[in-house]
């Protein structure tokens, strides 16, 4: 599979074979505009109204790199929030939590990233999808397969039904982390760390194989995986990255929709 390039009147996003617009609306965003760079940045709605149009309400998180997942229903044109724990109460404004997934059409599902890497699922037997956020926290906690494990609990949901599509994140060539992290991660996912670059620098995180073990492990099978080879760290003009540009770093849309 690969991703290819959509463009809008203002914006360039990413989207991946797998999914076919008329089953999944979705985008993974990029940092590129085409309108006046002098011109104030064009707000996130305008972003979501060119790859959606037909989005009745859109769903967010206040992310915090945790595995925390709400299943998403609309009611008008509100996002009601209900978790996958049984025992939070439902949220009517966007909850703490780095996943969302839902069944019903026309209620976007979005997650922002500058280096984490944002996953889609989506079963088009049964009609459901899942936008996850995820960081070396949440892929450590493995929050994909928790979604995937909710996805069945709730939905009957089988892997093997499933398509997965993981965006543009920071990759091993440039995502240096400390020793105590590298041996945690080479512990849970063997081959995911990479030696030093040189003698001044550490370890390398190969976090994309980690989310690719961990799709393989759930039962989703190799051709219906999508992992987008680019980095957001090396690629400047395409990708806003933590990694690079420090905490002045802008932010990334992923998007997932079920047309109505």
């Amino acid at each position: 599979m690969a991703f290819y390039p959509t463009y809008g009147n203002k914006f360039l996003a990413l989207k991946s074979t797998l999914f076919p617009d008329r089953e999944l609306v979705h985008g993974f965003g990029t940092r590129v505009r085409f309108d006046d760079p002098a011109d104030p940045p064009a707000p996130e709605q305008e972003w979501l109204r060119e790859l959606a149009p037909a989005a009745a309400g859109v769903a967010w998180l206040r992310q915090i790199h945790s595995a925390a997942a709400w299943r998403v229903t609309l009611a008008g044109e509100r996002a009601v929030y209900q978790p996958d724990d049984g025992v939070s109460p439902v949220a009517h404004e966007p909850p703490e939590g780095d996943a969302l997934l839902t069944a019903d059409p026309g209620v976007g599902l979005a997650v922002r990233t500058a280096d984490c890497f944002p996953v889609i699922l989506f079963d088009p037997c049964r009609r459901m999808t899942a936008v996850i956020h995820s960081g070396w926290r949440g892929t450590l906690a493995r929050i994909t397969r928790q979604v995937l494990d909710e996805l069945i609990r709730q939905c009957g949901v089988r892997p093997a039904d499933l398509l997965a599509a993981v965006g543009p994140g920071i990759q091993g060539c440039c995502y240096e982390v400390d020793d105590r992290l590298a041996k945690t991660f080479a512990a849970e996912f063997p081959h995911s760390v990479r030696p030093p670059a040189g003698p001044r620098s550490g370890p390398r995180l190969d976090l994309a194989a980690c989310l690719r073990r961990t799709l393989t492990d759930a039962g989703i099978p190799a051709r219906q995986q999508d992992l987008c080879p680019l980095c957001t760290a090396c690629n400047p003009l395409l990708f806003h990255s933590w990694r690079r540009d420090g905490p002045q770093a802008g932010r990334m849309i992923t998007l997932a929709l079920l047309p109505a």
